[in-house]
């Protein structure tokens, strides 16, 4: 069955293909003048790096209606921040809210964090985890689903993608074990499941 478009947020903006040699409170300043007339809220920076390590930047404006959103794409046609051309597109988000859990190009170097204590699953978990982890090289991505209203909801588990392999390795060697908040973490490589121990059942023994 084909699969139709994925939803999006209706009143959000994606601004690709930004500057990165520009300040971050430069680059909002510009977005707010490009945005003035298209009912513009707010707008967040993101700096990333792209598959190849090159760093890449863009924003995403919030307007006040899914009416700006439409306005902004049809009549700003070829948009220009710091003298730079950059694009316009409406934000896609994942059918599933939280998003993926690990980008599939990334998986190697991702790690999943179990047995955490229930005292770190507060509105900064996802922080506090971040600096753990930090300590031991890059962290690109926390994976956490986290409900503020309905906390008997939380597995204690979490997934981190470091920058690189290496240092995903190191992170579960420090970490597996490690006493914190009352219990002991326990870490291992994304997408490796240990298989359950199998009992072989005689046709006496299954059947009597």
């Amino acid at each position: 069955m084909a699969r139709g478009p994925r939803p999006t947020d209706e009143s959000k903006l994606l601004v690709t293909h930004l500057p990165t040699d520009v300040e971050t409170g430069v680059l909002v300043e510009m977005i707010e003048q490009l945005l003035a007339d298209f009912g513009l809220r707010d707008v967040s920076i993101l700096h990333r790096e792209d598959r190849e390590g090159a760093p890449t930047c863009s924003a995403v404006a919030r307007m006040s209606s899914p009416e700006d959103v439409h306005r902004a794409l049809t009549e700003l046609e070829a948009p220009v921040v710091s003298g730079q051309p950059v694009m316009l597109k409406r934000v896609r988000i994942s059918p599933n809210p939280y998003g993926p859990p690990v980008f599939r190009e990334a998986a190697d170097r991702a790690v999943f964090v179990s047995n955490i204590s229930p005292k770190l699953f507060s509105t900064n978990a996802r922080h506090i985890l971040t600096d753990i982890c930090a300590q031991h090289g890059g962290v690109e991505r926390v994976f956490i689903r986290f409900h503020p209203d309905r906390p008997w909801l939380h597995s204690g588990k979490a997934i981190i993608t470091m920058k690189t392999r290496e240092e995903a390795e190191t992170v579960m060697a420090a970490l597996d074990g490690r006493a914190f908040a009352g219990d002991n973490l326990r870490v291992a490589k994304y997408g490796v499941r240990k298989a359950a121990p199998r009992t072989e059942l005689s046709a006496a023994e299954g059947f009597g």
